[in-house]
């Protein structure tokens, strides 16, 4: 009897030891998970925040060497040099088409950045790109607002790509209340929108975008902010709608 019953104690322990090491084993592999989550996302961040800054630097420069050919121009038609001005008018006339857009006013080059490359983006893809931004900008960090931004207007353009009308995408930015308000519609295949009612990606690089979507979430609440998107039609095309409302930063936060 003492001897079943001591045995039994052993399988006891042995099964309580087995399901601490067994629970150890999962803990450990979730922090990894998490961890290794957090790396990509991080690699993500910044290799759109390289992105964005590279394409400040290339405008700075091209805003350079405009200059110059602005002044040499400026020369050539003092002194009267009618077939070399033609000649620089052209070549400025190229150098004008690839200038990104880009706002100094908004003093945020993660901004500038952001919406400088929707411009190509759009471009490219033959997608109509219309913004206007009003906001106090300059008030939030160039990294968050770039991340923001870029991760916003891929999402809108990629759902205006797949739009079977019209293809387009309207940015607005200004102050609302104490937030900065960003409202973002874009042209949808209502189709698409109604068998994956999260707004989802369909692009084979899902992860890719996980990290984006995880990236605004993580900057709304960094600011307080909240999202809000809706589906509705309008002149015959169907529109998703997105309004992000984000509180501007205070002094010593």
């Amino acid at each position: 009897m003492n001897a079943a019953a001591g045995m039994y104690g052993v399988i006891l322990l042995l099964f309580t030891v087995l399901l601490f090491l067994l629970f150890r084993w999962h803990s450990l592999q979730e922090r990894i998970w998490k961890g290794a989550c957090i790396r990509l996302e991080q690699e993500s961040e910044e290799k759109d925040r390289k992105e964005i800054e590279d394409l400040n630097t290339h405008e700075k420069q091209l805003k350079l060497e405009l200059g110059e050919e602005l002044k040499s121009l400026e020369q050539l038609l003092l002194f009267g040099k009618k077939e070399d001005a033609i000649r620089a008018i052209q070549r400025l006339d190229g150098q004008f088409e690839q200038m990104p857009y880009v706002e100094s006013r908004t003093k945020n080059c993660g901004v500038n950045g952001a919406v400088s490359r929707a411009v190509r983006m759009a471009a490219k893809e033959q997608v109509i790109f219309r913004f206007h931004i009003a906001g106090a900008v300059g008030a939030f960090p160039e990294g968050d607002m770039g991340v923001l931004l870029c991760n916003l207007l891929d999402n809108a353009i990629e759902g205006a790509l797949k739009s079977g009308g019209r293809r387009e995408v309207l940015l607005n930015v200004w102050n609302f209340r104490g937030y900065l308000k960003i409202s973002l519609e874009n042209t949808v295949e209502e189709e698409r929108i109604r068998l994956n009612p999260g707004f989802c990606t369909d692009k084979k690089d899902k992860s890719r975008h996980g990290f984006g979507m995880r990236s605004i979430e993580r900057i709304l609440r960094r600011f307080q902010g909240v999202m809000d998107k809706r589906l509705v039609c309008r002149d015959g095309d169907w529109v998703l709608e997105q309004v992000l409302l984000l509180r501007f930063p205070q002094p010593g936060s």
